[in-house]
């Protein structure tokens, strides 16, 4: 789950040109996986 967590951060990190929704949606992966 780890390697999820640090992929999607990744991907957030770079999310410069995504849209505020795609945003909000990696935010929440990543704060659900962190907390399981």
């Amino acid at each position: 789950m780890e390697a999820v967590v640090e992929a999607v951060s990744e991907v957030i990190g770079q999310a410069a040109g995504l849209d505020p929704i795609q945003k909000l949606f990696l935010n929440a992966i990543r704060d659900y996986s962190l907390k399981s």
